[in-house]
């Protein structure tokens, strides 16, 4: 009986043994599995964003690009403001003197008068 009962727990432990082995082989393949998958996603992520990703960067690369152009051109009627503000106030001191401007001249009338059309002073009338 008594060796019945030995290979009978004999038997146990090796069952026992081979379902710990069957464990760690399940969950072997069980991570090789998940981590092909997860792969498998990310590549998949990429193909399918990496487009959308670069159009999006060329897009803020085009409105960067139109930042710049905005922020030139906001120079550049600070600029043109200070000199039409500047023209004006030269206009106005000639007109003030009595004497035509150079830049009034092809304003100017045959007998050297500026024209007065009654819309008020000759520089704020619409060409």
């Amino acid at each position: 009986m008594r060796d019945q009962f030995d290979a009978l727990e004999e038997e146990g432990y090796a069952l026992e043994e081979r379902r710990d082995q069957a464990e760690d082989d399940f969950r072997d393949v069980f991570e090789s599995k998940r981590r092909e998958l997860e792969d498998q996603v990310d590549q998949l992520r990429e193909e399918k964003f990496k487009p959308m990703e670069e159009a999006a960067e060329a897009l803020n690369d085009e409105i960067d690009g139109r930042w710049v152009a905005l922020d030139d051109l906001h120079e550049q009627q600070g600029a043109l403001t200070g000199q039409l503000e500047d023209l004006k106030k030269r206009v106005r001191d000639l007109d003030r003197q009595g004497r035509p401007s150079s830049d009034t001249g092809s304003l100017a009338g045959s007998d050297g008068q500026r024209p007065r059309d009654g819309k008020g002073r000759w520089w704020n009338r619409q060409l």
